[in-house]
């Protein structure tokens, strides 16, 4: 009986980190620590999209993408 409870138990705690919400790009990497590495040339973050994946572009002085 204790082996036939356990089953179901140890399936719910293996899916279990499929409903965890998935984490956002923009929030990874931040234009302070990209600045650091790119010698100061971020100058504002997009989002481009959001879900799953998210995709988050970093943009310089002239509109160009320093990092997608």
């Amino acid at each position: 009986m204790k082996i036939t409870l356990l089953f179901p138990f140890a399936a719910l705690a293996f899916c279990a980190p499929s409903w965890a919400t998935p984490p956002d790009a923009c929030a990874i990497l931040t234009g302070a620590e990209l600045n650091s590495i790119a010698a100061g040339t971020v100058e504002s973050v997009q989002q481009r999209k959001s879900g799953n994946p998210s995709e988050c572009a970093y943009i310089d002085k002239k509109r160009g993408a320093v990092l997608v």
